[in-house]
């Protein structure tokens, strides 16, 4: 495929995933930080220097394969409390890390620790709500 064309399909790529985030150059500035100028050539499909790319794509939670290669990511996108979770558990020493292991087990299978000690089933609405 020619160089053009691959340029042209990522700042296509590119221009929908704006317009699906934001749909209007002065709310993208305002989301992203980007300059309003930037933000016009990225939604009429101009690609944004390499630096502002990957700003858009940290900001909006935009896959850079997908703008770059056309492949959606494939894969759970994180919540901002799960990387909040990672960056904390970075931080712990590995006796705290086995630690809190055997803490977040025991509390996702409470119900069956309570029923193997001869307590009662949980309602199903519990069950079926995660807990």
């Amino acid at each position: 495929m020619p160089k053009s064309v691959r340029i042209k399909e990522i700042g296509q790529r590119l221009a929908k995933a704006l317009v699906d985030y934001q749909g209007h150059p002065v709310k993208l500035a305002e989301k992203t930080g980007l300059a309003p100028a930037t933000a016009d050539r990225c939604l009429k499909g101009g690609v944004p220097k390499a630096g502002d790319l990957a700003f858009i794509c940290e900001r909006l939670k935009v896959s850079p394969a997908y703008l770059l290669l056309g492949h959606e990511f494939e894969g759970d996108v994180l919540t901002d409390e799960e990387l909040k979770i990672m960056e904390l558990w970075r931080r712990l020493a590995d006796a705290d890390q086995a630690a809190f292991l055997q803490i977040l087990d025991r509390m996702a299978h409470k119900e069956e620790i309570i029923q193997s000690l001869g307590g009662p089933a949980p309602p199903k609405a519990a069950i079926a709500g995660g807990g």
